[in-house]
């Protein structure tokens, strides 16, 4: 039986992965992502959208996906609370908070800066829950990890919300926060 289930999630996978090469702005034949794998034409359009577009789109949705998945897992086995999540821990939260900061004091800073400044306030968020609970007694019981990820957490989140108020940057924040105001620009190949 566990084998069949696993055999079903693969075929499921692939035909998801197929599906996501081919149906886009333009819907590609079955022939065409074929003629991708076995001999791609560099004057060809379609091949170019597939190998330079969707192939890259899919292989960063499968990582992001299984870093996803093993960081909640991760997550949920250290603080060994099923309900654990990036919302509860102080992670997203302390994320926003950092990122406020930096669209107050900082407006010209990059993307890549904003970006390591988001990953450094998930950090600060989830350290200073896991600070704290470490001075409590039984501080790292499923129970008392959660009220204290909610309890700092909601502290960044007010204190983001009220900087971004006060310095009108509310939009700002939900365009980056959405990940809609980023201009990414692809690397040359050649």
């Amino acid at each position: 039986m566990p084998l069949l289930l696993w055999a079903g999630f693969f075929c499921i996978a692939v035909t998801v992965a197929w599906l996501s090469l081919a149906i886009g702005a333009k819907s590609m034949e079955w022939k065409t992502l074929i003629h991708v794998i076995v001999h791609f034409d560099a004057t060809n359009t379609d091949h170019q959208v597939i190998l330079h577009n969707r192939l890259p789109r899919l292989i960063g949705a499968a990582f992001i996906g299984a870093s996803l998945a093993v960081s909640g897992a991760l997550m949920q086995g250290m603080t060994r609370n099923y309900l654990a999540s990036p919302s509860i821990m102080g992670v997203t939260d302390g994320s926003l908070f950092l990122i406020t900061i930096m669209m107050v004091f900082f407006q010209g800073a990059s993307s890549l800066t904003m970006i390591l400044f988001s990953l450094l306030g998930s950090a600060l968020g989830a350290g200073i829950v896991f600070g704290v609970a470490a001075l409590l007694p039984n501080g790292f019981s499923p129970m008392r990890l959660a009220i204290l990820g909610t309890i700092i957490g909601t502290f960044f989140a007010s204190t983001a919300q009220a900087l971004a108020v006060y310095f009108q940057l509310s939009q700002d924040i939900g365009f980056w926060y959405n990940a809609r105001s980023i201009k990414w620009t692809r690397p040359s190949l050649c």
